[in-house]
């Protein structure tokens, strides 16, 4: 989390890894002193946007580490105070590394999508029907777990067993 003047307020421990820092070491600090000048530049004006509209934003950054580049997405959303001004900005990053070097961005699932309405399988980029959890699995970092909601259980526990 960053206040208005774009210090970090408080991190994680999943940024402070990424940053190769102890927490205590990035609180109180700018992007400036943080990432090269263009990475840096690129955060403050994101930053900047966020602040003057109040509405999230979300972008993709690549960055040169060590061993081999890796890709975030970052997503910027405004923190307001009791009066509805904005105070600071959460930032969330997530690694999409794996999903880029499959050659691939992040999927947004808007639009149509073509599904089943009797068995909800979806129909894919090759014209063939899937079950819609392998869809979103192979195109998004989404995971599905499986229950019941209550209609379906009623359902299910209501048939007389064999």
């Amino acid at each position: 989390m960053k206040d208005r003047l774009g210090r970090y307020r408080l991190v994680n421990q999943a940024f402070s890894r990424l940053m190769e820092r102890l927490p205590h070491e990035l609180l109180g600090r700018c992007d400036h002193e943080l990432y090269d000048a263009d990475v840096a530049r690129r955060h403050v004006l994101g930053d900047l946007s966020v602040l003057a509209s109040a509405r999230p934003s979300r972008e993709e950054l690549r960055l040169d580490g060590p061993e081999r580049p890796s890709w975030h997405q970052i997503v910027k959303t405004p923190l307001l105070d009791q009066h509805g001004e904005v105070a600071g900005i959460l930032c969330t990053f997530t690694d999409i590394t794996r999903y880029r070097e499959a050659g691939q961005d992040l999927v947004d699932l808007d639009g149509m999508l073509p599904i089943c309405s009797c068995c909800k399988r979806v129909r894919n980029q090759n014209n063939c029907w899937e079950a819609i959890d392998h869809d979103f699995n192979r195109r998004t970092p989404a995971a599905f777990t499986h229950g019941l909601c209550p209609e379906c259980a009623k359902q299910l526990h209501a048939r007389p067993s064999m």
